[in-house]
């Protein structure tokens, strides 16, 4: 189920990254990845996600249009990587993912 939660945050972010709003998609999914990597615990991590879940479908309207460019697509791609590292850590799979 959080796969999917995340998934889910995640093609929202991604759809938001083309255009002016570029910096501000990527800059918001890396606050998310900085607060993933900086939990504790798995509560810490489940809290983030929410926050995250209801910040992509708040904006879901304003973002479902807009495509990315290849480098801003790569730059979600290597963020979401960076934050599922750190995720693997509460749940035993590694250890957290440089910032």
């Amino acid at each position: 189920m959080k796969k999917i939660l995340f998934a889910v945050a995640s093609m929202a972010l991604v759809a938001g990254c083309g255009g002016g709003g570029a910096d501000e998609m990527l800059g918001k999914m890396r606050g998310f990845k900085d607060k993933v990597c900086a939990c504790k615990d798995k509560a810490c991590v489940e809290n983030v996600e929410k926050e995250m879940m209801e910040w992509a479908m708040k904006n879901m309207d304003k973002m479902k249009d807009i495509k990315p460019t290849k480098a801003q697509d790569e730059q979600a791609d290597k963020i979401q990587d960076e934050m599922e590292k750190c995720k693997e850590k509460h749940e035993g799979g590694g250890e957290a993912a440089p910032q």
